[in-house]
């Protein structure tokens, strides 16, 4: 059930919440949010938001930890 809670939290708009579901993820190596986390990415790399290029360096690090590929498919 956390899975999918922190799935959605990936999902949110709000950069706190993201935050918040990256540090978790991160830190107990929440592999099945993988999916989850490319798909910010790609929302990341498209986005113009200050902050997303930095957000996107944490989701590639994060996905490299986990042992997935990059949101790019490079890794």
């Amino acid at each position: 059930m956390a899975d999918l809670v922190l799935t959605e939290w990936v999902q949110s708009e709000d950069e706190n919440v993201r935050f918040d579901a990256l540090a978790l993820i991160d830190g107990f190596r929440i592999a099945k949010a993988m999916p989850a986390l490319r798909a910010l990415a790609g929302r990341l790399a498209s986005s113009d938001a200050p902050g997303a290029p930095y957000e996107l360096q944490k989701v590639d690090r994060i996905l490299r930890g986990l042992g997935g590929p990059l949101h790019g498919g490079h890794g």
